[in-house]
């Protein structure tokens, strides 16, 4: 549950949302609709076409499956098929086009599904050398995409006959993959040192062109020219690709606890937060991203898929239907809240300055303090009453040494402490 008032942090270097409400609340702009449980095992991935959610499933003692629900009522769901493939792994990731379904397996392989009836599934063919587990898939046109961690890397597979894949190609990462994106020319890994981006404009000979580095990447979506990481220890992080082969890091976002899955509508990302639940944040502007609404409820929020105004979440053995309108809604950055207090500093990381901006929806008194690691404080940036609207504040770092400081903002009763990295 939600208790107010404790500060919610948006951004990891530096981006602070805190509310005011003297009430518990577990929700914002999104409202649970339907939920759907499997009969076993748990959901661990979850794709949406049409009217219909496909979910992998395994893990707990259970093999691993393919479950289909029609959701062409998203109050009332209903199971139309259930498939399993294997006796004792878990389906790890899941893409769905057209009539197709592709599985990404922990036997070590991919499984291929027509789903042109959605009602009766039916098992293609695999591929892989069974062994190493295959943690994602993405389909673009006549190949899938999967990433596996052993051998560590990325398989290209031609699917354009689906009854008979086959690999044509591997590009090998120095690094352990775990999410994986493909758009237009480029396919996007995340992995535990970083965001990679390999060139696959010739399928049968991809190539690593570049990295973002940073530590415990998990999944990845993109969205027109940026791409939005989920990082272990509670975070996503957004990446310019504009040029895909030089990513440039642009901002953290703080959604606390765990992250796992993290999809796109809109100008939104929908960030799967294990037990703060499911986050949608407003990235029309991706320097500054801006939480429009949340719903966390008794859900433990592993992975997430948008279609239109619904998201479909797995939680554990259930896949709940959350309805988010109101969060996607192009006006959602003036419904986040009648208190909403927000900071940002950029370029982080910095050298030798950075700015430090923050809009105030009331006048009121702000101060903001910036210490080293030990607790020691080094500046106090402000500590004055402001008026409603913008400001900026120059935070020079000169007289520092390269490393770590905690910047420190407070407003009235509200308190948030977040990192800035002083690079020399």
């Amino acid at each position: 549950m939600r208790h107010s008032p404790l500060p919610r942090s948006i951004s990891l270097f530096g981006i602070l949302v805190f509310f005011s409400t003297a009430f518990a609340q577990d929700s914002l702009n999104i409202r649970r609709i339907g939920e759907i449980s499997l009969e076993r095992g748990l959901v661990t991935c979850v794709a949406v076409e049409g009217q219909y959610v496909y979910a992998g499933t395994g893990a707990d003692s259970t093999g691993e499956g393919l479950w289909v629900v029609d959701v062409s009522n998203p109050a009332h769901p209903s199971s139309v098929a259930f498939d399993t493939i294997s006796a004792n792994n878990a389906a790890l990731g899941i893409s769905v086009a057209e009539s197709l379904a592709v599985i990404a397996s922990g036997a070590g392989q991919t499984d291929i599904y027509d789903i042109r009836d959605p009602h009766a599934p039916q098992h293609l063919s695999n591929v892989g050398e069974g062994f190493g587990l295959v943690w994602d898939v993405a389909l673009q046109g006549n190949y899938a995409y999967t990433v596996r961690y052993a051998p560590r890397g990325m398989s290209v597979v031609n699917i354009a006959e689906p009854a008979n894949p086959s690999i044509i190609s591997f590009a090998g990462i120095n690094d352990d993959p775990s999410g994986l994106c493909v758009s237009g020319d480029f396919a996007y890994l995340a992995a535990a040192c970083g965001l990679h981006v390999i060139d696959i404009r010739d399928p049968y000979s991809p190539q690593e062109a570049a990295i973002a580095p940073d530590s415990g990447a998990v999944h990845v979506a993109v969205l027109s020219d940026h791409a939005y990481v989920t990082i272990s220890g509670g975070y996503f992080c957004v990446v310019d690709i504009t040029n895909p082969q030089v990513p440039r890091v642009m901002t953290y976002v703080h959604t606390g606890g765990y992250v796992d899955g993290i999809a796109t509508a809109n100008d939104h990302v929908l960030v799967a937060a294990g037990n703060g639940g499911l986050q949608i944040y407003d990235v029309s502007n991706p320097e500054v991203p801006i939480e429009s609404g949340y719903y966390e409820g008794t859900i433990w929020a592993s992975k997430v898929a948008g279609n239109g105004p619904y998201a479909y979440v797995a939680s554990e053995n259930h896949l709940e239907i959350l309805d988010c309108s109101d969060a996607l809604a192009s006006k959602s950055r003036t419904l986040a809240h009648p208190f909403t207090f927000i900071l940002a500093c950029y370029p982080n990381p910095f050298n030798p300055s950075t700015t430090i901006s923050f809009s105030l929806p009331q006048t009121g008194v702000v101060k903001v303090s910036v210490f080293d690691v030990t607790g020691r404080r080094v500046q106090t940036l402000a500590d004055k009453r402001f008026e409603a609207g913008e400001h900026r504040l120059n935070f020079n770092g000169t007289s520092l040494a390269t490393g770590v400081y905690l910047i420190r903002a407070e407003a009235g009763a509200f308190r948030q402490t977040q990192k800035l990295m002083l690079i020399r």
